[in-house]
């Protein structure tokens, strides 16, 4: 119903490669259920597709890596602190800071079954977003955990797509085809046992 929207959100680390791959996935589904355009799933319909990013690890890396540096900086031992700092930044690098667009490789990927990512910008999961969501699709069991950590009371609404998805970042082409290849299998999947029922009982 239009009168009552429905968050369903999808996740995953960064929220630049696997969680946008989702969304678009999960919008297509919803409108050829709602019989409408994507961009008419929340106005005409209540359905509010998300996608958004966890970033604990960067500070569980980070301050693993400081510890690090500061035991070899103890020892007088320089190697083992530049060492150390420099796993440091390339720990660091692997996470996108919010705002950024999808990945290059997941645009393509994308494109290749007719859904653009190059609007797309991240978002920060926040617990309000947590609670405000009608129900959490992540893409690992991982995440699921973190995000129960973060918001106990949501693990009634709050699952993996029915796999854990690898992470294809900084990877070649191939292995971001492959996730897509997955994503667009599972996530269909997911809706379905997620939400089908309530298209059968109620329609959209």
């Amino acid at each position: 119903m239009p009168g009552s929207r429905r968050i369903v959100l999808f996740v995953c680390t960064s929220n630049t490669c696997r969680s946008p791959m989702a969304e678009a996935i999960a919008k297509r589904w919803f409108a050829q259920r709602c019989g409408c355009s994507v961009d008419k799933l929340t106005s005409a319909h209540g359905w509010d597709i998300r996608s958004g990013a966890l970033t604990d690890e960067v500070s569980q890396v980070a301050g693993a890596a400081r510890a690090a540096a500061v035991f070899a900086r103890a020892r007088m031992c320089r190697c083992l602190a530049r060492a150390a700092l420099t796993r440091m930044v390339r720990c660091l690098a692997q996470y996108e800071k919010p705002g950024s667009p999808a990945s290059a490789n997941s645009i393509t990927a994308m494109a290749r079954s007719g859904m653009d990512l190059t609007s797309h910008r991240s978002t920060l999961l926040t617990p309000d977003a947590v609670r405000e969501a009608h129900a959490i699709l992540c893409v690992s069991q991982r995440h699921v955990q973190w995000i129960l950590r973060m918001v106990p009371e949501a693990a009634g609404k709050t699952r993996t797509l029915g796999a854990d998805i690898p992470d294809p970042w900084h990877q070649e082409q191939a292995a971001y085809d492959l996730v897509a290849e997955t994503m667009l299998r599972v996530v269909p999947e997911a809706c379905k046992q997620q939400f089908g029922h309530h298209f059968d009982a109620e329609g959209c």
